[in-house]
């Protein structure tokens, strides 16, 4: 019996030593909040939320995911495995439903529109804080006739970061909106 409680003791101890390698500590936290407004400038309906950072890896830098992103941004840029030069550059919406993952490749239903797809016009870093915030805008001229309900962050390169999903809302010309997406490290 000795000899039993002093092997369970020492896998208990063991586990304690590797409880790191049993977690993934790095997890970055992440925000949404959309902001819907009338041609006046008026706030109509503020939608806010977490996030989930996209997780898979690939094996190589075609395609990467949120997390690998991050992780290769801060290799030696003359390494190959380095995205030195690579950025974080636009925000795609979408109109699928399942809920966001870590595995997600891309958006489940991505809007064709060429207006769907705007650029990060704002990048706002406090060094007083661990937040990055990246602000994209839509007019009142796109992505018209949608019910949209996802909304992708993508690097310069097409990788496909993080994704969001909500209740939806469709879009008209009668109004328009701002999404601010913040990361905490």
């Amino acid at each position: 019996m000795k000899k039993l409680l002093n092997k369970i003791r020492q896998f208990l101890i063991s586990l304690k030593k590797t409880r790191g390698d049993l977690i993934d500590v790095f997890s970055p936290k992440n925000s949404v909040r959309i902001t819907i407004m009338d041609l006046d400038g008026n706030i109509i309906e503020v939608i806010e939320g977490r996030n989930i950072v996209t997780g898979f890896v690939t094996g190589n830098t075609n395609n990467i995911s949120g997390r690998d992103f991050l992780r290769r941004a801060i290799i030696n840029s003359t390494d190959p495995e380095s995205v030195s030069g690579r950025y974080v550059s636009y925000m795609k919406l979408g109109t699928g439903t399942d809920a966001e993952t870590v595995n997600d490749t891309g958006l489940d239903t991505a809007i064709s529109d060429v207006s769907a797809q705007q650029s990060i016009t704002t990048t706002s870093l406090d060094p007083s804080d661990p937040d990055i915030t990246f602000t994209a805008s839509w007019g009142s001229s796109d992505a018209n006739g949608n019910d949209i309900t996802e909304v992708g962050l993508y690097s310069d390169q097409g990788d496909f970061l993080a994704r969001k999903t909500f209740s939806s809302f469709n879009k008209t010309s009668a109004f328009t909106f701002q999404i601010e997406w913040t990361l905490r490290f």
